[in-house]
């Protein structure tokens, strides 16, 4: 993960202070917060940072593109093919995805620190 945030110019958010000790790492911070909220919270303090849910690869980090269902099909379990008709793939590693029943926790999430936002900022 170090080597990747310095070869990308990213900043490494992490709970893992040994991490963030690691002289190859340009950038980093501590994330703060015990549960998804407030650690979502706690990067919006600090950062400027688009929201936009969904739409990165959670192995490679690589945007998600929009599939027809038959490119697919193959991949899938007989229930995702038979009740969900529409997926995104990775353009780094190939992964197939489609909003699950954890979509809608993290639609929730996000509308949650959207509102927190507009009130920090007026």
């Amino acid at each position: 993960m170090v080597a990747r945030a310095a070869a990308e110019d990213r900043v490494l958010l992490t709970q893992d202070r040994g991490l963030l000790m690691r002289r190859a790492l340009p950038h980093g911070a501590l994330v703060r917060g015990d549960r998804p909220g407030e650690q979502l919270a706690d990067v919006l303090d600090r950062f400027t940072v688009p929201l936009a849910p969904l739409t990165r690869c959670t192995a490679c980090g690589a945007a998600l593109h929009p599939v027809p269902k038959a490119e697919v099909a193959g991949l899938l379990e007989p229930g995702t093919r038979r009740t969900v008709q529409d997926f995104s793939r990775c353009a780094g590693c190939g992964r197939v995805y489609w909003r699950g029943a954890h979509a809608a926790r993290i639609d929730a999430l996000v509308e949650r620190a959207r509102r927190a936002g507009r009130g920090r900022q007026g």
